[in-house]
């Protein structure tokens, strides 16, 4: 026999009253209240709004991440290759790796990640966006020769 702790055996029973399957049953059966049409009316102040904010937003931040951008040609060729090289490491990232280049291109991912987060509180730094860039090639580098190795021995099989 187990202890009860909490002496539950002593709480009186219970029973719920006799009518209350009736009253459920009667307001289930109950016509069903028409949704409120309330929340239609202020869809349009809704978009309207969401599109105030959009348009607010796109112009505060774009012209002066566009006038860093033609300010400094450097800025925007270190980008334009970043964007390139993780279009290429996209490609690259199905094959088989070695060992070795799994913790080489782990040791890079996290340093990517570093760089990103740099980038993030900085996003007009021309040295962060270069060494983001140089990152990049090392890795895709990496990937392509492992890739390579890795043709040359299921061609061997």
């Amino acid at each position: 026999m187990k202890h009860d702790a909490l002496n539950l055996k002593n709480l009186p029973a219970s029973r719920p009253p006799d009518d209350l399957w009736d009253s459920i049953a009667a307001s289930l059966d109950q016509a069903p209240r028409r949704p409120a049409r309330r929340y239609w009316r202020y869809l349009p102040i809704a978009a309207a709004a969401s599109l105030l904010v959009t348009v607010v937003t796109t112009t505060l931040f774009e012209p002066f991440e566009q006038g860093a951008t033609r300010a400094n040609p450097e800025l925007q060729q270190a980008r334009s290759a970043s964007a390139r090289l993780e279009q290429v490491l996209r490609r690259q990232r199905d094959g088989l790796l070695d060992a070795t280049s799994v913790e080489s291109l782990a040791w890079m991912e996290q340093e990517l990640g570093w760089l990103d987060m740099q980038l993030a509180d900085s996003p007009s730094d021309t040295r962060l966006w270069q060494q983001r860039a140089n990152l990049l090639a090392e890795m895709a580098s990496q990937y392509q020769r492992n890739n390579w190795q890795t043709e040359l021995q299921l061609a061997s099989y």
